[in-house]
């Protein structure tokens, strides 16, 4: 190439990178700017001359200096960057998103003196890539299923929603024909929306139906649009597919709802009347005909004051029609009392009634429904009720215990005639005030205030009585021990309507109870003297039977006289014994040694006190006993005492040779002592009374030897000193017993 072919190679060359619409600069290997065309000076905003010479960082943004330090470094290696999308900053510091390319420049010796740089202004690329990746991101998220397809119908793309409302995936669909998903009977809808497609028409909320993959129809709303190049060309098809198979479910509900009003109106018990705005009758039920005497068909379209007729019951005026003053307020409204309604043949009857707006979605009063029924019963029932209450308040007037009744707050309705004298208030000054006013109680013993019954009768809904013995502090400031309750008042409904305070004075009563006690008292030291008074001669007695036994008459008569004596004198003595346990008992003077003991000794010893009474009867006596100790603490004479008293009674109470069983066992941390016979038995009804001072029970012992009824009752006593229990069981006259006591084990 000669030198004016170069020379025009090169001018050529320029006019190419001036004209380019890239930018386009050159810089040495230090960065520094060595030339720039025009697209560069417009896309930064510099002039060439304010950007040669100059380090090309300027046009590059703080957190991306790093940037040129490796391009550089590649640069100085003789590598190309090619199309490395990063940030650039124009001269008002405008950030612009560029695509760079840059090339080693060398010599002719080869070597690298510097590099060129092409730099393409992406931004409204990037702005378009986003708005397209925007616009995917839409489709694919949508709730409605979209695909596109092409003029023969043939899939070529689908979002998510697609995919789960049909059941196949994208892969399953795309490349396949549309009519996969139309039912055989519907494939005609296909070649009918493509028609119009072709013709350029829109198809908007075509409801139909179409199949999943597993077979399941799918209630759908379609809409179809044409897909035009930029010419306008129609190449392809967009559909959007809405399931609307919870809307198609939702309508039949809805019409089943307005079919079943419609049924429910007809049947109520009630007469129900609808009007339009001008009050003229659209609606009547089947009871609304009888009460008015109007059939539906000849009230429709007529005034409703001409089919509703109604007139005061006193004063025979024609009373205004509800729906007038529905229509002025547009607020419910209901009747005042006393009113008639006159039948369309002159016939009458009392009413209720109340007539509500009907409103349409926008708010808008577009008619008024009229509700009524005859409450001729109703009337009937109210004049039975009113006499029902005044009998019940005579009742209440009459009966021996003070009664007051309170609404649902607490505020008195009623009051009887004890009431009234017991509190000092009367029935017309205590009506309306809080129930707590007028019946004021305090602690017989601590003097504070009592919280009346009445209000846990009206919050819980329970029987309540005093926690306490109490005193009413009636109005005058006198003052008597009562006793009372409190219980709620309920409706048919079950609701608490108010409560109702029954009371009495218990001064008679506690002065007859003083007198029991006193005479309780006095028979208990009456029998503890008396068992000390016995107990002095029976020494003697017996000591006297034990030297006759020793040195006694050989003759049989006199040996069963002596016998009889011992046998008489041991019975006496028992039952001298436990009157003195009885007094110790009621006196609170009957205290326990108590030691760690082992129960088995204490079942033996009581069954040889015992056991010459058990042979004497003939008696099979089986014992079981555990082989380990069974450690209580306790007075182990006493346990002999009611083991012993046990094992005699069931001795005593049945027939000779009969059986006894004796058991020691634990269970649950209790030591378990049960004695079991086939004697007597305990009737019905006596089980709960059996442990009772001087309870006894029918038998065919003789009455010596019957007791007093007083042994039981000592067994129970000494049982509980020692922590314990004691129960009797029996399955009725003749049909044996079983008594056990239980005592708390003694931790090893």
């Amino acid at each position: 190439m000669d030198e004016t072919q170069a020379v025009n190679a090169s001018r050529y060359l320029a006019a190419i990178v001036e004209s380019s619409d890239d930018a386009i600069l050159s810089k040495d290997l230090n960065g520094i700017i060595q030339s720039c065309n025009a697209a560069a000076e417009r896309i930064f905003g510099y002039t060439a001359s304010e950007l040669i010479g100059r380090p090309v960082r300027v046009l590059i943004p703080a957190d991306r200096q790093a940037e040129e330090d490796e391009i550089l470094a590649r640069i100085r290696q003789g590598e190309r960057v090619r199309h490395f999308e990063t940030v650039r900053v124009s001269k008002d510091h405008r950030l612009i998103d560029v695509s760079l390319s840059i090339s080693p420049v060398r010599d002719a010796a080869g070597r690298v003196i510097g590099a060129a740089k092409i730099a393409r202004d992406i931004t409204e690329q990037k702005r378009a890539r986003a708005v397209q990746a925007h616009l995917a991101a839409i489709v694919e998220s949508s709730e409605d299923g979209i695909l596109s397809k092409d003029l023969d119908g043939i899939v070529q793309s689908c979002n998510a929603a697609a995919e789960r409302l049909f059941g196949y995936s994208a892969s399953e669909l795309v490349g396949r024909s549309v009519r996969v998903l139309i039912p055989p009977e519907r494939q005609s809808e296909e070649d009918a929306i493509l028609a119009r497609i072709r013709r350029g028409e829109r198809i908007e909320h075509f409801e139909t139906v179409r199949m999943a993959k597993d077979g399941h129809r799918v209630d759908v709303s379609v809409s179809v649009s044409p897909v035009r190049q930029a010419d306008g060309t129609i190449v392809a098809v967009a559909k959007s597919i809405r399931d609307i198979t919870e809307q198609k479910r939702l309508a039949r509900e809805i019409a089943a709802q307005q079919e079943w009003f419609r049924v429910t109106l007809g049947s109520i018990g009630d007469g129900v009347i609808a009007s339009d705005p001008d009050g003229r009758v659209t609606y009547l039920n089947g009871h609304a005909e009888a009460l008015t005497g109007w059939t539906a068909d000849a009230a429709t379209g007529r005034a409703l004051a001409d089919v509703f007729r109604i007139v005061n019951e006193t004063t025979r005026l024609p009373v205004p029609n509800p729906t007038d003053l529905v229509l002025r307020s547009g607020r419910v409204a209901e009747l005042a009392n006393h009113t008639v309604l006159i039948n369309r043949d002159g016939t009458e009857c009392p009413i209720a009634d109340s007539a509500a707006p009907i409103h349409d979605a926008a708010g808008r009063i577009i008619g008024v429904v009229l509700v009524f029924r005859d409450v001729t019963e109703e009337r009937k029932a109210e004049a039975a009720l009113a006499e029902q209450r005044e009998w019940f308040e005579t009742t209440l007037q009459s009966i021996g215990d003070a009664v007051i009744a309170t609404d649902a707050q607490g505020l008195t309705a009623f009051m009887n005639p004890i009431a009234e004298r017991l509190t000092g208030w009367t029935l017309a000054t205590a009506r309306g005030r809080d129930c707590a006013e007028i019946f004021r109680v305090v602690g017989e013993e601590s003097r504070r205030p009592v919280a009346s019954p009445v209000a846990r009768a009206l919050t819980d809904g329970v029987v309540v009585g005093l926690a306490e013995d109490a005193v009413l502090i009636a109005a005058d400031g006198t003052e008597c021990p009562i006793d009372d309750s409190a219980a709620p008042i309920r409706n048919r409904d079950g609701h608490v309507i108010g409560a109702v305070l029954v009371f009495r004075d218990i001064t008679e009563r506690r002065r007859g109870e003083a007198e029991r006690r006193d005479s309780e008292r006095r028979k208990d030291e009456f029998l503890a003297v008396l068992a000390h008074e016995l107990r002095g001669p029976l020494a003697p007695i017996l000591t006297a039977v034990a030297l006759l036994k020793a040195k006694g008459p050989a003759d049989p008569a006199l040996q069963k006289l002596r016998d009889t004596i011992h046998r008489q004198a041991v019975q006496l003595s028992k039952l001298v014994e436990d009157l003195l346990d009885v007094g110790r008992v009621t006196a609170g003077k009957l205290h326990l040694q108590s030691s760690r003991i082992d129960l088995r000794d204490v079942v033996q010893q009581a069954i040889e006190v015992t056991n010459a009474m058990i042979e004497q009867r003939g008696h099979a006596l089986t014992v079981q006993i555990p082989d380990m100790p069974v450690d209580v603490d306790a007075d182990a004479p006493r346990l002999v005492q009611v083991a012993g008293n046990l094992l005699h009674n069931a001795a005593k109470f049945t027939p000779n040779n009969g059986r006894i069983d004796i058991e020691l066992r634990t269970e649950l941390g209790m030591a378990v002592v049960a004695v079991r016979d086939n004697g007597v038995g305990i009737p019905p009804g006596m089980v709960d009374r059996i442990f009772d001072r001087f309870v006894q029970i029918g038998t065919s012992e003789p009455r010596g030897e019957a007791g007093l009824g007083i042994g039981l009752s000592v067994v129970k006593a000494l049982v509980e000193l020692h922590g314990g229990t004691v129960e009797a069981r029996s399955a009725g006259a003749g049909k044996g017993s079983e008594f056990i006591f239980r005592l708390p084990l003694q931790a090893n």
